[in-house]
């Protein structure tokens, strides 16, 4: 790790001791000649080492902290729809408002709302709206450094700061001025990232997991340290996070998969070329390293008459999300009502989306369609049967995992076997 990377994370440890899980949870990559330094949606830090070495340790720190907020908030989920530039704008606003409130020294070509003409304390969901009112004009670049700075002068640490500013570069592409990457809604480089994310991404649990012993650190923080020790805005942010919730179904159904492809990969693991050993690059012999073994995932839509058009859609949309958090290239897709409707075929995670074209609409029967699985090549590990689950299952488990995914408002679980979820609010029976 760079040296002036190394100095800039113990300032924001000693800054933020309540940060130190999420500080060190990133995985570290350096990424020669990309000039700046990112955060991709799943937790992966890349930066070029002559660009860090390049900066004062004190505005990496706030790039490093400005990050964490990214992380903490939740900002890559919560784009949904939105424009991706013009996300990681409000983002930024709102980052660094709570960073600035916080007494972050802040570098002045950081982006503010004041330099905006927009309120203080607003959300990243505000801050776009309000900058989408403006149409061409949220583009722009702000105000020159230096306008806005009456109403951040409440800063004392950014009051000294502006007092005797550094000569100004103009801003550098790193986290705070718009260029944050994946952890922001709106990737670096989207090959870059997708590489980094294939090799080092920490998992969805690992990141969540990350989140809790953060918001846990907060709490214990204040207890020690008092009220005020940590910014309003991230008391509540981990006093929500502790709150215990009633799951949702998606998230059900993401902890059924998980469970599934958590016995498929037990000791399921092979050697790649993709990821060399790093033993061998020591010895300066090129062996394979030891890689994952990613799951054949199967899903099977109910097409019977019983399954309305925006059951179908919905039953769609989740397979696509599934593949997408599995990160599967391909995966076999079927339709099937009383008989296989439309055969097994690969298909692409990115052609379920839209895909409305409909084969079936008879009864409901779930044999020939999990039966025609076990002839596969290759052979899947997990089926996710979408229905309403009102129909003719085997008496005996088949070979495969099997995720029963219900949907409507009049369902049944098909079978003993196999884990069930229920999309809609209908009875467990």
């Amino acid at each position: 790790m760079s040296q002036r990377l190394a100095l800039a994370r113990r300032l924001v440890q000693e800054q933020a001791p309540y940060w130190s899980s999420a500080l060190h949870g990133f995985v570290y990559v350096a990424v020669k000649g990309c000039k700046t330094m990112f955060v991709t949606a799943k937790g992966v830090l890349g930066y070029d080492p002559e660009f860090v070495d390049r900066e004062d340790e004190a505005d990496v720190a706030c790039g490093l902290a400005h990050e964490i907020v990214h992380f903490l908030l939740g900002h890559p989920a919560r784009r949904q729809h939105r424009e991706p530039r013009l996300w990681n704008k409000a983002a930024d606003l709102a980052t660094n408002d709570l960073l600035l409130r916080a007494k972050w020294p802040l570098p002045e070509w950081f982006l503010f709302p004041d330099s905006f003409g927009l309120p203080a304390a607003c959300s990243a969901e505000v801050y776009y709206d309000q900058l989408t009112a403006r149409g061409a004009d949220a583009h722009d670049a702000p105000k020159k450094p230096g306008d806005g700075d009456q109403a951040r002068s409440s800063s004392e640490a950014t009051a000294k700061q502006l007092a005797s500013p550094k000569p100004h570069r103009g801003p550098p592409a790193i986290p705070g001025g718009g260029c944050c990457g994946g952890i922001s809604g709106a990737p670096y480089r989207q090959e870059i990232e997708e590489e980094l994310d294939r090799e080092h991404a920490r998992s969805a649990s690992a990141r969540e997991r990350l989140r809790r012993q953060v918001a846990v650190q907060i709490r214990e923080h204040v207890k020690t340290a008092g009220h005020g020790s940590v910014p309003a805005d991230l008391v509540e942010w981990a006093h929500v996070e502790l709150t215990p919730r009633l799951p949702t179904w998606q998230e059900e159904l993401s902890s059924a998969i998980a469970a599934s492809v958590g016995r498929i990969r037990s000791g399921a693991t092979d050697y790649s070329l993709r990821r060399p050993s790093r033993r061998s690059l020591l010895r300066g012999v090129l062996r394979p390293g030891l890689v994952d073994w990613a799951p054949e995932v199967a899903f099977v839509i109910d097409t019977s008459g019983s399954m309305t058009l925006p059951l179908f859609q919905k039953a769609m949309q989740e397979a696509a999300r599934i593949a997408r958090v599995m990160d599967l290239d391909e995966v076999w897709l079927a339709q099937a009502d009383a008989v296989l409707a439309r055969p097994f075929a690969r298909v692409s995670p990115r052609s379920l989306v839209g895909n409305l074209r409909i084969s079936g609409r008879g009864g409901t029967d779930f044999r020939p369609a999990l039966a025609r699985a076990h002839q596969l090549e290759p052979f899947p590990d997990l089926v996710v049967y979408f229905t309403d689950g009102d129909g003719a299952a085997p008496v005996e488990p088949p070979k495969f995992q099997v995720v029963w995914c219900l949907i409507g408002e009049h369902t049944r679980r098909p079978a003993a076997w196999g884990r069930p979820v229920w999309v809609a609010d209908s009875p467990h029976s």
